[in-house]
């Protein structure tokens, strides 16, 4: 005989059963199970001598979830606290470093807690008060259930978490939880709570799960990580953009890249590149990363090396295309090689955009859950395609476009040269990303 919660069979011990008879004062014996509905049918064979009243509620506990017993007309009931198996399940998921819980309550420690205390962790009934602020800091890492907590207790745990760098979540939905909800680096107020903890929380969890918590991190960080995304693909770019501009004079060009091309990279990587990357899906992984300290700078180790390898090797192949010899060949005018030139640094960007997307190999993956970046992608080759080729529209209006732009078309020989050598930002990307794995 077994009990399912969220998919798991959980047996119906004889400990269990006979505490349940105790507790129900022996009116009723466990007979069957709904593994559908995951509820304990109890069969209600009255003792005369302690009768079960009209209406019954008992709290069990087995396993760490939570077992109410109640009556329902002519049968009794054990329903599982579904929303505690779903706390338990999370946190056992997510119970590492990358998310550390410390679960005040105000009941007795039995009723605040449905997660197992493991061994090595603390449980503090009612015993906060009686230590000092640097005895608290000292077991904070082992704290696990604070019970008996008092709102000051709430406060004054959140005060120092954060004296010892910590970056503090609370949950709250009570008036006396609005301090520390207020205090807290992120204030989680539950949906039914207060509106007093509603407007002290950063943040209202609707349907009081702690999974949808889970999940506010989850996203949390995914936009971070979409953030650092658009940092390194926004300054590759212009590293080499300041770089190629401020010494190519030095080497006999003139303007690599005319006011207008630069206007149209700075589109190109603030808008339309916040668009590519700033609807990346959200990866599993994130939630298996680190913490972070406060303090810590947003341009990481690995992060500047990319920037200035990828930089350096932009500024290398514009260099290369403007000054090599072989690459005259393609083109019949030093107009016509600054336009491809011009082709080449926007594919370079696009290109590079695809090695942002990840820190390992898989700059591929998971396109399909981004369309907006194949569709700004196809754009932006659309748009400074016709950019360069607008004289060849016998209109006026066209050949105004392309002076503005300082563009004239060029041989398709011209193009595929500045495009091969713009994709070879992938694979030097790649062969980076290979050095510093073997590091």
């Amino acid at each position: 005989m077994s009990i399912t919660v969220s998919g798991r069979k959980m047996p119906v011990t004889d400990a269990l059963r006979a505490y349940a008879e105790e507790k129900i004062g022996n009116s009723m014996k466990v007979m069957d199970i709904d593994p559908l509905n995951a509820e304990v049918v109890l069969s209600k064979e009255k003792n005369p001598a302690n009768p079960c009243p009209d209406t019954c509620e008992v709290t069990l506990r087995t396993k760490g979830h939570i077992i109410r017993v109640e009556e329902r007309e002519d049968d009794m009931y054990a329903a599982i606290d579904v929303a505690a198996a779903k706390v338990l399940r999370q946190l056992r998921k997510y119970k590492t470093r990358v998310i550390d819980r410390k679960t005040r309550n105000g009941e007795k420690t039995v009723d605040a807690s449905p997660i197992p205390v493991s061994e090595g962790e603390l449980d503090l009934d009612g015993l906060m008060s009686e230590l000092s602020d640097d005895e608290v800091k000292k077991i904070i890492p082992r704290i696990r259930v604070i019970a008996r907590a008092l709102p000051t207790d709430k406060s004054r745990m959140v005060r120092l978490c954060q004296e010892l760098n910590l970056v503090v979540g609370m949950t709250g939905d009570g008036v006396n939880d609005s301090p520390a909800l207020k205090r807290a680096d992120v204030g989680f107020a539950m949906g039914s709570g207060t509106e007093a903890a509603k407007e002290a929380g950063k943040i209202v969890i609707l349907d009081d799960n702690f999974k949808s918590i889970k999940d506010a991190i989850w996203y949390g960080r995914t936009i971070y990580h979409n953030i650092l995304k658009f940092c390194r693909f926004q300054l590759v770019i212009n590293v080499a953009a300041v770089v190629v501009s401020a010494i190519a004079p030095f080497f006999g060009v003139e303007e690599p890249l005319k006011v207008t091309h630069l206007l149209f990279v700075n589109l190109v990587m603030d808008g339309l590149g916040a668009i590519m990357l700033g609807n990346e899906p959200a990866q599993e992984r994130y939630m298996s990363e680190p913490p972070r300290r406060r303090d810590e700078s947003i341009v990481s180790k690995s992060m500047m090396a990319q920037i200035v390898t990828m930089g350096l090797w932009l500024t290398a192949l514009s260099f290369i295309f403007l000054k090599a010899p072989f690459f005259d060949t393609f083109f019949a005018s030093t107009e016509q090689k600054l336009s491809a030139y011009f082709v080449l640094f926007i594919w370079s960007a696009l290109f590079n955009a695809f090695n942002v997307r990840s820190d390992s190999f898989d700059i591929f993956k998971d396109l399909k859950l981004n369309p907006g970046f194949m569709r700004v992608f196809v754009i932006i080759v659309l748009v400074q395609a016709f950019i360069v080729n607008a004289a060849l529209i016998p209109v006026p209006v066209f050949g105004w476009i392309s002076n503005m732009f300082s563009c004239v078309p060029f041989p398709p020989a011209g193009w595929a040269a500045a495009i091969l050598l713009a994709f070879t930002m992938i694979p030097v990307d790649i062969l980076r990303k290979v050095i510093v794995g073997r590091k």
